[in-house]
């Protein structure tokens, strides 16, 4: 009576279960994009230009080179070609807040985009292997569909001999034997294409079909990648503010310098206030000494006093609206930790019910393959129809829907990480 025999029959639908499993989401944690050196970098230059602001400490070294003419004092009409070179060395102090404020920003920013893009290749990772999974399942139905239609046109060609079929039911039966191939090919491309994604992030092979839980710890709200990029803004307000408050006030410049005889060497320094920071400076510098007739033979100094008044900001208030930013970002804090707390809470509750899904979700899925099991060996025993094993096998759907289950779970994982700012981790 079969068309199909036994073996073929079972070889064909559960090939996919003798295959070696090759990866699973353990694999995809351990993927790292290559993007993270970049921002390891960008990160640790950061850190040394902080560090350096915070020292205060700055220097250079500046070459200089003139060329000109000046009348001869004692030719007239004559002229005397002159040129000069030397190297002046300048080293600084000063603490300026407001720098110090921008790369302290600036640091923090790039410490969040690499966990942030950490935690989204990782997810990426977790994601390519679900959608190798899920394409593994889709082939098995598919050829679980193939053998059933085979055994649907085997059967209505013998009952079509036996007059209980018409050649319309021959050729639907055939038809939707067509259809299931066409279905299996479409089902192989998907599967490559799954694989292909999977091998960009080093995931080659097949996919186990297993899960894992991963860590999830409460933290802190006040530790929170959003607060602390509102503490930054609150932090910079602040030293906007107080730049403002001094604006009015005359920039103050005291410098004195000495210079040896005919400008073979110069040294200098410097004390300036400017809206607040305090800098403190000296140079020296190393010259050719002048063939200048008219150049001092003596050591020479000097003493240079300077004040800058920004009349705008005398006359008007500039600091009005950055104070104004303070209050509102103080506003923003007085509410901002109760509401991640809140953010936190639902989405740890979501979680819960995510993992409480996948565990009876792993209870359906066990007693079906009991089920499938129980099913193959009356196949074997010829208690089941080509037919009825098939269409067990084809309509067999809690692995399916246990695999769509755990890709909401790795996609609530995601979304609390992000929130809390945690890298993830397996559940210990």
């Amino acid at each position: 009576m079969r068309s199909i025999s036994r073996s073929a029959a079972i070889s064909m639908v559960w090939i996919l279960s003798s295959l070696a499993a090759a990866f699973g989401p353990e694999d995809a944690l351990q993927y790292k994009d290559p993007r993270l050196e970049l921002l390891k970098t960008q990160f640790d230059a950061a850190q040394q230009a902080l560090q350096l602001a915070q020292l205060g400490i700055g220097s250079r070294a500046i070459p200089t080179f003139s060329y000109g003419q000046s009348p001869d004092p004692y030719f007239f009409g004559s002229t005397i070609p002159s040129n000069s070179y030397g190297l002046r060395f300048e080293l600084g102090w000063t603490l300026n807040p407001s720098s110090v404020g921008q790369l302290s920003r600036t640091l923090e920013d790039l410490r969040e985009a690499y966990l942030r893009l950490q935690r989204e290749s990782t997810r990426s990772a977790l994601q390519a292997h679900i959608r190798v999974w899920q394409q593994q399942l889709f082939l098995r139905e598919a050829e679980a569909r193939v053998g059933l239609a085979q055994a649907r046109l085997a059967a209505t060609r013998e009952r079509r001999e036996e007059n209980q079929a018409t050649d319309l039911d021959v050729q639907r039966a055939e038809l939707g034997l067509e259809g299931a191939r066409l279905n299996l090919e479409l089902a192989r491309s998907a599967l490559s294409d799954a694989q292909r994604n999977a091998a960009a992030y080093g995931l080659r092979g097949t996919a186990e079909n297993r899960t894992v839980r991963f860590a999830t710890p409460e933290v802190d709200p006040k530790t929170t990648p959003r607060y602390l990029s509102e503490v930054a803004n609150l932090t910079q307000a602040q030293i906007e503010a107080r730049s403002a408050s001094f604006s009015w006030l005359p920039t103050f410049r005291v410098g004195l310098g000495m210079s040896s005889n005919r400008d073979a060497f110069g040294i200098g320094g410097a004390l300036s206030f400017n809206e607040g920071v305090l800098g403190v400076g000296t140079s020296l510098e190393l010259r050719k000494p002048s063939t200048d007739p008219s150049a001092a033979v003596e050591p020479s100094w000097g003493l240079t006093l300077e004040a800058e008044i920004n009349l705008y900001a005398l006359i008007f208030n500039t600091s009005y609206g950055a104070n104004a930013r303070v209050q509102s970002q103080s506003l923003i804090l007085q509410t901002l930790q109760a509401q991640i707390a809140a953010d936190l809470q639902a989405r740890r509750e979501r979680l819960a019910l995510h993992e409480r899904r996948l565990a009876l979700l792993e209870r359906s899925q066990a007693l079906e393959q009991e089920y499938l099991a129980q099913s193959k060996a009356r196949y074997e025993r010829s208690e089941l129809t080509d037919e009825e094993y098939f269409e067990r096998i084809a309509d067999a759907r809690s692995e399916i829907d246990y695999s769509f289950a755990w890709s909401e779970y790795v996609d609530a994982v995601s979304e609390y990480l992000e929130l809390a700012g945690l890298p993830w981790a397996l559940r210990r």
